[in-house]
């Protein structure tokens, strides 16, 4: 029920906020509408799902610091066994 109630008031706040937006004539909101009415459905997908990609971000960013703390290593395979073993 939570989540329907949600989607209905965030359905009818787009269209009071982005009218509200549009009516300070700021070129400074342009982009901002924009981008809240093409992703609108897929911020509303997120608020709905508990899942994210925080666990996947969180390795490849660990192993682009290895990388970047492993600039000019010539042993590919132990550098890889560096990246398996830390992540």
């Amino acid at each position: 029920m939570g989540t329907k109630f949600c989607h209905i008031n965030l359905h009818s706040s787009k269209y009071c906020c982005s009218n509200l937006a549009r009516s300070f004539n700021l070129r400074e909101f342009d982009d901002c509408i924009r981008a809240f009415t093409n992703w609108f459905e897929y911020i509303l997908n997120s608020l709905d799902t508990p899942y994210t990609n925080g666990f996947v971000e969180g390795k490849n960013n660990r192993i682009k610091v290895l990388k970047r703390n492993a600039y000019g290593v010539q042993n590919f395979e132990r550098f890889r066994k560096r990246i398996l073993l830390s992540c």
